[in-house]
């Protein structure tokens, strides 16, 4: 608010005290070398009688004390006028600025504002906002404490470079705005007054708003497609490919779905999909679990991945189970049931992300192939396990021993069906 521009009018001004002092000195310095003069003049005019010339040289004497008093008045009055000018100048920066300016008491009321002031909070002039807001805190801000908070962090740091608020406006509707402000003290060091600029910033908080949101979608979704810990890593740009020693396996399909479902249309298709497989999240989150995808009328989830888990085997068995028992609650329209088909297996597996586009965090290795293999060769409304898995949960579980089966890739292999817990 305070500017000082050194001009060469300016600098007379700011002059003034040496100035003076000058003349002042130079005026004494004048009348003892007058005096001085004069008293050897005048003895040796009396001497010869010429009182005369005396009374001339007194007048000289006064004649050169008004000369310099003048010039002394020219320079106050160059003075004033460059003051005069830069008030006028201040004044319409003041009256013209597009942003508010503002003083105001510790209290709450305003001291000054300018027209632009007074248009952001919707007043018809600077002088129906002095007269009509008696206390800011109140009457202008929206959140009751605000104003005391403004009012900390100027005392904690004598000025605030963009505090932003929800404020009321004379109808009541509300804008963001922005202070910048500073306190003003006396030399004591005694509070004066506030004063500062508001610019209206409603526009610039709406798109800040609006992108926050836009941000806050992305990462919903972001954490809807991939598992938490995962989705966060992404978003610091990492890599993801991790290795684990020690997870479980499981898909689950259902048995000849498309076959039972030729008379459903489209629509209600998908409709019967989602609200089974919702069952089967459902189950999933329950037990801790991670779902890995569907894969038409197939899911596939998974135990130990992303995180460690120690009862893994144990979570997908209990799952499969439930799923089991779920899926009884469903039928065709012509009320046949639908039946399940799962396959488990445990081991080593490699997760990661892959792609740009439609980004999936999915599980490679043999354990992942050999699991879906237990699902293709297993049969009907039963849980086929590898022997890896058998021998995790022996303890727990109760097994029925399927035999040895011939595995595509693998060749022959022991397996068992899951029948219950113990």
């Amino acid at each position: 608010m305070k500017r000082i521009i050194f001009t060469d009018k300016s600098i007379i001004y700011f002059s003034l005290p040496w100035i003076c002092s000058i003349a002042f000195l130079a005026i004494i310095y004048l009348e003892i070398k007058l005096q001085w003069f004069m008293q050897s003049v005048r003895d040796e005019l009396f001497a010869i009688g010429l009182q005369e010339f005396w009374e001339s040289w007194d007048g000289i004497k006064l004649l050169g004390l008004f000369i310099l008093l003048f010039i002394i008045y020219l320079f106050v009055n160059l003075i004033q006028k460059s003051k005069t000018k830069q008030d006028a100048m201040y004044r319409s920066i003041f009256e013209n600025a597009t942003e508010g300016i503002y003083q105001s008491t510790p209290k709450g009321r305003f001291i000054s504002a300018n027209p632009a002031l007074a248009k952001i909070l919707g007043y018809a002039s600077p002088e129906e906002l002095i007269n009509t807001i008696t206390d800011i805190s109140k009457q202008i801000y929206v959140e009751p404490k605000r104003r005391d908070k403004f009012i900390s962090v100027l005392e904690k740091n004598r000025s605030t470079q963009r505090f932003v608020s929800l404020v009321k406006r004379k109808d009541n509707s509300l804008i963001w705005i922005a202070e910048k402000a500073h306190s003003v003290k006396n030399s004591q060091g005694k509070l004066l007054y506030y004063e500062g600029t508001v610019e209206d910033v409603t526009n610039h908080k709406i798109a800040e708003e609006a992108l926050q949101y836009q941000q806050e979608q992305t990462e919903r979704l972001l954490f809807n497609i991939l598992p938490g810990p995962i989705a966060s890593r992404l978003q610091m740009q990492e890599t993801i490919a991790d290795s684990f020693s020690e997870a479980t396996v499981m898909f689950a399909d259902l048995v000849n779905f498309t076959e039972l479902c030729t008379t459903i249309p489209p629509t209600e298709l998908v409709k019967l999909l989602n609200e089974i497989f919702s069952v089967f999240d459902e189950l999933a989150e329950k037990y801790g679990l991670e779902k890995i995808k569907t894969i038409g009328d197939a899911y596939m989830v998974a135990g130990g991945i992303p995180l460690y888990q120690k009862d893994h085997a144990e979570a997908i068995a209990q799952m499969a189970l439930d799923m089991l028992e779920k899926i009884k609650i469903f039928h065709t329209k012509d009320g046949q049931p639908f039946s399940l088909r799962i396959g488990i297996n445990s081991g080593p597996v490699v997760a990661g992300v892959i792609g740009i586009k439609k980004i999936i965090y999915d599980l490679w290795g043999d354990t992942v192939n050999i699991a879906s293999r237990m699902e293709s060769q297993g049969v009907p409304d039963k849980i086929q396990v590898t022997e890896f898995t058998y021998k995790l949960l022996a303890n727990k579980f109760v097994f029925q021993e399927r035999g040895t089966i011939a595995i595509k890739g693998k060749g022959e292999m022991k397996t068992y069906f899951l029948v219950e817990k113990l």
